[in-house]
């Protein structure tokens, strides 16, 4: 996916996979090796087993009380 954003061009590369495949590894890795080809890169990660991961999970699934989920989205 390529898009035009302050006169640049980037990529976003998502990585997917099942719990204990590798992702992260292979994800930094990929990072590793772009930024030795002097490409900036961010490195992001989806905060699904932290704190702000599990509250968002509940707040989604309708678990927390005074919380509209449409607020949130």
């Amino acid at each position: 996916m390529r898009c035009r954003l302050v006169g640049r061009y980037g990529v976003l590369v998502a990585v997917e996979g099942i719990d204990g495949a590798g992702l992260t590894t292979h994800s930094r890795l990929l990072v590793e090796k772009l930024s030795s080809l002097g490409l900036s890169t961010i490195y992001a990660k989806e905060p699904t087993r932290g704190p702000i991961g599990l509250l968002l999970r509940r707040v989604l699934s309708g678990g927390l009380a005074g919380v509209d989920r449409q607020d949130i989205l």
